[in-house]
Formats: structure tokens, C-alpha cells, sequence
């Protein structure tokens, strides 16, 4: 016990004049290593998810002229799926990168752009350099961005880099930088205007009273937009009235709370993280500062009601919770030794599976997705083959969709699209147990197989251990 109150004595001396620009850059790198790179490697090991072919076809198809292209991967026009018209800003990598690659460039990129609002309030002395050190190592490692980042890509994770600057700009004080800022965030999602109503409503109570009134309309009117003219104008999905519908509805929220561990797991999971500088604040009376709390409060009721506590709905959520904890602080309070090493391990036990996978994929792979070079060849020979021919739509499991949409048809096999919607020119399928069965079982996927099989004039082109990839004119693709 000694030795421990030593040592975290001595972390406590350095951390009063802790190197942080130092620090922070053996934080990027850290960043890079265990989360942004593995993200690429992944990709390689056709181990990403149908997210990432959702978006990765929005901005090629978006470069190409396209306002608002039709996603066959999720069978709904892009602005029909969300109101992310950020996403226009990421398209024209696609110019020089693979689709995929690109939207993962962009996704890393917002990340990894996240803790320069903190640096800028430590270098202009707003802020403690330990408190900006603690802050931009969570902003990479808390549960919430490394488990986003492990399923790219989605806008509601790049809104971690918006919503941190919103918040460093409260904390300095700077009000209309703030409303502009505000409004930047509502372009991640159709989510966010109503943090934007409940912003206002907070600088309204601060007496910043133009700023709040000017909040308030464009707030409502992005609202109005995404929620009533925007289905008046296209086909879309209904998001908003599910959410009314789960809020008039309390016995189907608590049933997801209370028919599994899940929802309750992964609330535990973010939380256990931040307990160390919660108890550290509360023991301290360190109180933070209501304003920056506002626009949360709809986040969160929307995350409790749906309830969505995993994947890419909670960075923005926990780096709006920081900052907060950082208005909290600008008398240079700062957390002690022994919150950042409690911290760090909360951090390490909670992501442990996550740095487990990511440390797997510059080795051997995982067990559904392994380094194996016979598999990775038949799958980039069927790639290739595909995008030679686009002469028809091809039905893929869903980790395959992300290299194939620079095609135009591309499906998920029982994807969104209506049950025999179409006839499809191809499939492409791994052999399981690897690759992602997801939504369907291993037995109905064999079952797929045989009757893609027996369809007359079916023509096998790969058909090894490890791929199918067949022509003709299938019917079932569920």
C-alpha cells in the first residue's frame, strides 16, 4: 500500500506540469494503432459491418452527381434514411479511394479531430493541462468510441468532433461561435435540433436572449424540415414516430430493459468509466455548468426510449458529457493521480474485447474472419470479377456489401428490400461458419445455398472452400 500511495504521489507531481501537447501526441498515435488501423486491416478481412457499405455507397454515389442517391444496400434514398448532409462533404474521396476506404478515412478522421476544442482551452488557460491530458485520452479510449469505431461508419459518431467543439465554445463563453456551432452539429443527423431546443432554452435562462431566439427558429425549422417536409417529399423512415410511439408506449420500453441483461450491460459498460471522475466531482462539489448539460437531456431521452445504448449512438453523448465536466473546472481544478488510474483501468477492462479484436486483425484475424490467404484471395478474385461485370444486382452476405458498392445493385441477402423484390444476377456468399450470417442462421443460409444451386441455368464461377459466387437468375434471397 505504501508503494501505491507512492507511486501515485509522483503521478500527481508530474501531472501539475504534465507535457500535454507531448502526451496528446503518444495519445494519436495510441489512437492510431489500436483503433484507426485495425479499422483498415478489417476492412481487408471483410470484417466490417453493412454500415459502412450504407454510407460508403451514399458518398460514391454522392461524387458522382447524385444528391440524394438510392442505397440499394438499405433499400431507401439516402436522405430518406437520416438528414447527415455532412456526408456530402466526405464524398469526393471516393475520386482517389476505394468507397469503403474512404468513408473510413472520414470516420477517422472526425475522431481523431475530436480533442482539439480541449487543447484549444488548455492553451488559452481556460482549462488545466491534466484536465485536458484526461479529457483527450477519453475522448480516443472511453467504451463509447472504441465500440463505434469498431462498427464504421455512421455520422452519429462523427458528431463527436461537433458536439466537443459546442461544448469547449460554452466554456469559454463564446455564445454566437456556440449557436453556429450548434447548428454545424444538426448536419450529423436529424437528432440534433433538439439539443438545439433545449440549448436555446438553457441561454434563454442565461439571458442571452438574441442568441437563444435565433437558436430556437433555425432548431425548429431543421425539425420541420426533417420531420414533416422531407417525408411529404420522398419515401422515409419513420424514426421519429417510432421514438413518439416508444414514449406513449412505457411497458414496451421497460420489457427491453427488463427481458435481457443487454441494455442494462452496455449502460454499465460506458458508465463504470466515468465513476471515478463522477465520485472525484462530487467529492470536490465541482458542479457542471447547466448550459452545457441542456443538450443532452434529449439525447439521452431519445437513447433511453429506443433504447440504444451500444454502437455509434454514444460518442457524441460522452463527449458532450466531458466537456461539461470540463466547465466544472475552470477555476484549473484537475482529476488526481488516482482518477486517471482508475480511469485507465475501467478503460482497459471495459474495452478488453475490443482491443482484443483489433490486436487480432494485424495477426491472425478472427475465428469468423480469419488472415487466411486462400480466403482472401477467393474473396478479392470474386470482388474483382463483380466489379468487371455489373451487368445485374448481386445478393451478398452483409460483410462482403462494403467492397462491392462502387457497383450500382448491390443487396444484402434478407436485407431491406421487400421479400422478391427483384431477380438477382449473382450471389456472393462465404462459406460458413465464416463470414456474417446476420439476420439470418447458418442452417437457413445452407438452405439459400441449395436453392440458388438448383435454379436452372445457374452458373458456378467460384465455388472453392471458401467462396460461392454463382450467375443466373435467383429468386430467393431470404
Amino acid at each position: 500500500m505504501p508503494t501505491l500511495r507512492a507511486a501515485l504521489d509522483r503521478l500527481d507531481r508530474w501531472l501539475e506540469t504534465v507535457p500535454v501537447l507531448r502526451v496528446s501526441g503518444v495519445l494519436v498515435l495510441l489512437f492510431l494503432l489500436l483503433s484507426a488501423i485495425p479499422l483498415w486491416l478489417r476492412l481487408d478481412l471483410s470484417a466490417c459491418s453493412l454500415d459502412l457499405a450504407i454510407y460508403a455507397q451514399a458518398m460514391h454515389r454522392m461524387a458522382r452527381g447524385e444528391w440524394n442517391p438510392f442505397l440499394s444496400v438499405r433499400h431507401v434514398y439516402a436522405f430518406g434514411d437520416h438528414v447527415d448532409p455532412v456526408v456530402l462533404l466526405g464524398a469526393p474521396l471516393t475520386w482517389v479511394l476505394p468507397p469503403a476506404a474512404a468513408a473510413i478515412l472520414v470516420e477517422v478522421s472526425w475522431v481523431a479531430a475530436a480533442p482539439l476544442p480541449v487543447l484549444w482551452l488548455w492553451r488559452t488557460g481556460r482549462i488545466h493541462g491534466a484536465a485536458g491530458v484526461f479529457a483527450v485520452g477519453f475522448l480516443y479510449f472511453s467504451p463509447a468510441t472504441n465500440l463505434a469505431t469498431f462498427n464504421p461508419v455512421h455520422p452519429t459518431t462523427w458528431a463527436i468532433f461537433p458536439m466537443a467543439c459546442l461544448g469547449a465554445a460554452l466554456v469559454a463563453g463564446r455564445v454566437p461561435l456556440a449557436v453556429g456551432l450548434a447548428v454545424f452539429l444538426f448536419t450529423f443527423r436529424e437528432e440534433f435540433p433538439f439539443a438545439g431546443v433545449t440549448l436555446a432554452a438553457a441561454l434563454a435562462w442565461r439571458r442571452h436572449g438574441r442568441a437563444a431566439a435565433v437558436l430556437l427558429v433555425v432548431s425548429l425549422a431543421w425539425a420541420a424540415v426533417a420531420f414533416v417536409v422531407r417525408p411529404a417529399m420522398m419515401p422515409t423512415e419513420q424514426y421519429g414516430g417510432r421514438i413518439l410511439g416508444r414514449l406513449l408506449d412505457p411497458a414496451a420500453v421497460l420489457a427491453d430493459y427488463t427481458r435481457g441483461t443487454y441494455q442494462l450491460r452496455q449502460m454499465l459498460r460506458l458508465a463504470v468509466p466515468l465513476a471515478p471522475l463522477a465520485v472525484w466531482m462530487w467529492r470536490r462539489r465541482l458542479v457542471p455548468d447547466p448550459v452545457l448539460v441542456a443538450p443532452l437531456l434529449p439525447l439521452l431521452a431519445i437513447r433511453a426510449l429506443r433504447p440504444a445504448w451500444d454502437g455509434h449512438y454514444m460518442p457524441v453523448v460522452i463527449a458532450g458529457l466531458l466537456l461539461a465536466a470540463l466547465s466544472a473546472m475552470r477555476n484549473r481544478a484537475r482529476p488526481p493521480a488516482w482518477v486517471f488510474a482508475l480511469t485507465t483501468a475501467c478503460c482497459l477492462v471495459t474495452n478488453g474485447d475490443v482491443l482484443e479484436a483489433n490486436a487480432r486483425s494485424y495477426l491472425t484475424g478472427t475465428r469468423r474472419y480469419p488472415r487466411d490467404p486462400g480466403r482472401l484471395a477467393s474473396l478479392a478474385r470474386a470482388r474483382e470479377y463483380l466489379l468487371q461485370h455489373d451487368d445485374g444486382p448481386v445478393l451478398a452476405m452483409a460483410n462482403l456489401t462494403p467492397g462491392l458498392v462502387a457497383r450500382r445493385d448491390v443487396y444484402q441477402v434478407e436485407g431491406s428490400h421487400p421479400p422478391g423484390w427483384r431477380i438477382f444476377r449473382y450471389v456472393f456468399v462465404e462459406k460458413l461458419p465464416r463470414g456474417d450470417a446476420w439476420p439470418i442462421g447458418a442452417e437457413r443460409y445452407a438452405d439459400l445455398v441449395r436453392a440458388w444451386r438448383a435454379e436452372p441455368g445457374t452458373e458456378v464461377i467460384i465455388d472453392d472452400e471458401h467462396v460461392l459466387l454463382a450467375r443466373g437468375r435467383f429468386h430467393r434471397d431470404r
